[in-house]
């Protein structure tokens, strides 16, 4: 019996419940706004971008300084009261399939009951693999890694895919079971504390386009600067004391 080729299908998606403990992490990218409606081409999720339904949270021990400082900058010229959130455009799920979604395990669990996930990880704790070997060929790479080591790094990989695949096959052959977890865990979210959709008046929204220039001088702002290749930002670093 062959292998099947490539990599198991497996979508990540977010479903807005509505509950203050169920936190996603997240990448937040500075792109070229023309990528905004191409980023949702060919996605088979049934995905839409919502102007403010991403609230993120800037005391969150997750946030990164980078995107804490920038956020802040903005809520300041937008002269609002909210310094601990603010709002953001995120990709949704619009339709909810009891036979095919599964819940997304908690990678950890705040002291106030948070339930924090995100895609690689919880994955990974959903099929019982190693996230670590997801990029074991990455990161030989990096490290310039011997032929022995190459291949053990190899393995690894193939060790964490086949995980995957054997996970997603078990799931499929099993849906009385995915749909038994859906009506625990899917819609109409049951939570221990609900937030509001949308945004208050104290609340910054931060989905408009910046330019080039305007980056550069909000990272100048909140002391970082931003190295360009070919028109893009190549990295953002941290000004050093001189």
């Amino acid at each position: 019996m062959r292998e099947e080729p490539g990599q198991p299908l497996s979508n990540s998606d977010v479903n807005a419940s509505g509950c203050h403990e169920h936190a996603n992490e997240y990448w937040v990218y500075l792109v070229d706004s023309r990528q905004v409606i191409t980023v949702l081409n060919n996605e088979p999720r049934f995905l839409s971008i919502t102007p403010d339904t991403g609230q993120l949270e800037l005391t969150a021990p997750e946030t990164w300084p980078l995107v804490r400082d920038f956020m802040r900058h903005e809520i300041q010229i937008q002269q609002k009261r909210n310094t601990d959130y603010v709002a953001i455009p995120l990709v949704t799920a619009v339709w909810f399939n009891p036979e095919s979604h599964v819940p997304s395990p908690p990678i950890r669990i705040h002291k106030d009951g948070t339930q924090v996930t995100n895609f690689p990880e919880s994955l990974a704790l959903w099929a019982h693999v190693n996230d670590a070997h997801r990029t074991a060929m990455i990161d030989c790479a990096e490290r310039k890694c011997d032929m022995a080591a190459t291949k053990g790094a190899k393995q690894k990989e193939h060790q964490y895919w086949n995980g995957i695949r054997t996970a997603v096959r078990s799931a499929e052959e099993n849906r009385p079971a995915i749909k038994r977890q859906a009506k625990k865990h899917g819609p109409p979210f049951k939570c221990k504390k609900q937030i509001r959709f949308g945004v208050s008046n104290a609340t910054a929204r931060v989905n408009y386009p910046f330019s080039k220039k305007q980056v550069t001088n909000t990272l100048s702002n909140i002391g970082y600067t931003a190295d360009y290749k070919r028109g893009k930002v190549d990295t953002i670093k941290k000004k050093t004391e001189l």
